[in-house]
């Protein structure tokens, strides 16, 4: 009899505080996307959130610009 609970599966979601990141992993451990931030150090005039491989599907998005290739 195998036990389920020693052969468990990578986290599919890794939240990083300190490097303001948030992973998303596949079953095999490899990121798939990724949500990021990044900070100028200037007061927050320049600073980002960067959404890397997403799809957005029936939804909106205000606040900002949108384009599609």
């Amino acid at each position: 009899m195998q036990n389920w609970w020693w052969n468990q599966m990578p986290d599919k979601v890794v939240i990083t505080p300190g490097d303001g990141k948030i992973s998303f992993k596949n079953a095999a451990g490899t990121e798939i996307g990724s949500i990021d931030t990044s900070d100028d150090g200037g007061g927050g005039n320049n600073d980002e959130i960067t959404i890397n491989k997403a799809k957005l599907t029936n939804g909106e998005i205000d606040g900002g610009s949108y384009a599609t290739s």
